[in-house]
């Protein structure tokens, strides 16, 4: 299945500001209903693609409007939501992100957004997300210490090194942010796209894996696949050794 991302959160950043106010979306109170009952794993629908081809459409997965009335619409299924509208334009995300001056992650011009993610209160343990790029070779990365990024400007920042390209929250049960949707634990979670694409987040918590697609539309053309597909290429090449 696919995650996806709110629409155009009105960005400005200030250099004072914690990184973690980049990343993190903050919502009203709301109650919270004890869940009892665990539902049994739910399998995918069906398997997504390893990569699409040059006609293949994204296949986005399905949103959910009726959620909670807190946000907005989420993407997802038991026991993992990610809150997404299935489709966004590149330039509406969020902050514009520059490469380190390292160059050891080769971009144009990223963008980091606000996401939220719920997990239900039934499964404990550890979460782990992950991201790629179903049209090419692409990673999402999550850039939340403080440490890998510095404000460059009001709505710009800029790597100090490379982020992770997986996204862990112990106990993802127990909820960081509140209010809570009934039964829900809620989180906040900041990705980085390095380019626009059709992006698959991975999502597992104990015996559960849940795959959720999302398409990011390019609409500013300063972007260049290739040079993202052989920054990967190196980096496979440095990770097998």
């Amino acid at each position: 299945m696919n995650i996806l991302i709110s629409p155009n959160f009105g960005w400005k950043l200030r250099p004072a500001t914690c990184i973690f106010g980049v990343i993190i979306l903050m919502l009203q109170a709301c109650s919270v209903t004890p869940a009892t009952g665990t539902p049994a794993p739910v399998m995918p629908d069906q398997a997504l693609p390893s990569a699409l081809q040059e006609d293949d459409i994204c296949p986005v997965t399905p949103i959910q409007t009726d959620f909670w009335e807190k946000v907005g619409p989420v993407a997802g299924q038991f026991p993992v939501w990610i809150s997404s509208k299935g489709q966004m334009y590149y330039s509406k995300l969020g902050p514009k992100v520059l490469p380190s001056t390292a160059g050891t992650l080769q971009f144009i011009e990223g963008r980091t957004t606000k996401a939220l993610v719920f997990v239900d209160k039934r499964v404990e343990g550890d979460l782990v997300i992950t991201g790629r790029q179903l049209d090419g070779k692409g990673k999402i990365y999550f850039p939340g210490e403080a440490s890998l990024v510095t404000p460059v400007n009001t709505t710009t920042l800029q790597l100090v090194k490379v982020p992770p390209d997986t996204k862990v929250i112990p106990s993802a049960h127990i909820s960081t942010h509140f209010p809570e949707p009934p039964g829900k634990a809620h989180h906040g979670m900041g990705p980085l796209y390095l380019a626009p694409g059709c992006y698959q987040f991975t999502a597992t918590i104990a015996e559960h894996t849940v795959e959720i697609v999302i398409d990011i539309i390019d609409d500013t053309g300063v972007h260049d696949q290739s040079l993202l597909d052989m920054t990967a290429d190196q980096q496979d090449k440095t990770d097998g050794g």
